[in-house]
Parts: C-alpha cells; sequence; structure tokens
C-alpha cells in the first residue's frame, strides 16, 4: 500500500474542496509572472486549470485548440499577453473572482565586503577577524532588520 499519493491529485482535490485555496493558487500564479518568474507561473496556472475548468473547455472558452494551451502552460512555454488575458479570465469567471495588482516598495539588500584588499603572495595572510562579515543594510522605506 502506498503512503504518498500523486501530487496533482492532492491540488485538484483540494482546490475542488477549498475556494481560497484555488483563489490563492490564481494570486500566486499572477504575482509569479508579474515578479518575472513566468515558468513556475505557467505551471501553477497549468494545475489550477486542471483542477477547475479543464484544459477541453479551455480551449473553448478562448477559442485556442487544447494542445496549443497545454504547450502555453508547460515549463517552456511562450503564451502571447493576449493568451495569457483569456486564460486568466477564464479561471477568474470559473472561481468567480476579480484580480487587482498593485506596487509595494520593494526591499533590496546589499552586503558589504569587509575583507582586506589582496596582498602579494610573500605577505602574511590577513587575520581571522578580517574575513568576510555580510551586513544587512534596507534601501528605500523602512529600517534594516537585524538578521546578521
Amino acid at each position: 500500500m502506498a503512503l504518498t499519493r500523486n501530487f496533482k491529485e492532492t491540488v485538484i482535490q483540494r482546490v475542488q474542496s477549498d475556494p481560497s485555496f484555488a483563489q490563492a493558487l490564481l494570486d500566486e500564479a499572477a504575482t509569479l509572472f508579474l515578479n518575472g518568474e513566468p515558468e513556475t507561473a505557467r505551471l501553477i496556472l497549468r494545475d489550477l486549470v486542471n483542477a477547475t475548468i479543464g484544459f477541453e473547455q479551455l480551449a473553448t472558452l478562448t477559442e485556442k485548440p487544447s494542445k496549443s494551451l497545454h504547450r502555453m502552460l508547460s515549463p517552456t512555454g511562450n503564451p502571447s499577453m493576449d493568451n495569457l488575458a483569456a486564460i486568466f479570465m477564464a479561471v477568474r469567471e470559473r472561481l468567480q473572482v476579480s484580480l487587482q495588482a498593485h506596487s509595494v516598495a520593494a526591499r533590496v539588500w546589499f552586503f558589504i565586503d569587509l575583507r582586506m584588499p589582496q596582498r602579494p603572495p610573500a605577505v602574511v595572510s590577513t587575520p581571522a577577524s578580517n574575513r568576510f562579515h555580510p551586513i544587512p543594510v534596507a534601501c528605500g522605506s523602512g529600517t534594516a532588520d537585524s538578521k546578521a
């Protein structure tokens, strides 16, 4: 008897039994697309399509061949913005939700290299106290966290 079950089956069951999970997946896919991680976004969107409307119904709604939609949402897919908009719209309508995008201030971290400049090989090496120490420095609004 197997102690684990297929991940895709688990996602499908969770989406069908928990509307907030389906909505969270849609939100995550949109956020990933907007933040430059299209491969992961396509995979999440593909799982969401499988769990909600299916590729055959999506093909009917978007007027695109099912096989093309499968390729678009594959790890190496390259859907156009029009096709992505149509896919998102079909899933949104099925889940009866809307999407809103807004920008937030980004936190940028810099690491400062505190090592001594390189010395010629004939010179004794630098003491251990001059090793690389990452120091987080927050830029923009907010303060630096004390995680070092």
